[in-house]
């Protein structure tokens, strides 16, 4: 059944709207994001079918082209589309970074470097030289 055909407390844009961001679970958000699934598939189906296959968001966004569009249902739009949301949560993330200072404590440090490291596909070593 689509979601259109849902209650309304059941759909994921609706909770949004109602109990914010937070409360949905990851394939729900996701689900949002894709917009539409395929034939006999909502999209929260096809949301969590993604999760299970690739096992967690990360490797879902930072996984090629051709691995996407081999899962049923998935093609160059949806992909297109995720990596559009990608850059955008990316570049919010860089945003709240270079509005405050990222050195004042080992926290905002780690926020940091998880968001200038994180899409590294192996391990890297870096050095913060600071004077303080």
């Amino acid at each position: 059944m689509s979601i259109k055909h849902w209650p309304a407390r059941e759909r994921p844009r609706e909770r949004l709207l109602e109990n914010g961001a937070t409360s949905l679970s990851d394939a729900e958000l996701l689900a949002i994001i894709l917009g539409t699934g395929v034939k006999g598939r909502s999209s929260l189906d096809l949301a969590r079918d993604l999760l299970e296959a690739f096992g967690s968001l990360t490797r879902l966004f930072t996984c090629p082209l051709d691995e996407f569009c081999e899962q049923d249902g998935l093609g160059l739009a949806k992909y297109v589309q995720m990596q559009a949301m990608q850059e955008l949560s990316q570049r919010h993330l860089r945003e709240q970074l270079e509005e405050r200072d990222v050195m004042s404590s080992s926290e905002l440090t780690r926020e940091y470097l998880r968001a200038r490291m994180r899409h590294y596909p192996h391990e890297v070593f870096a050095c913060l030289y600071l004077d303080n």
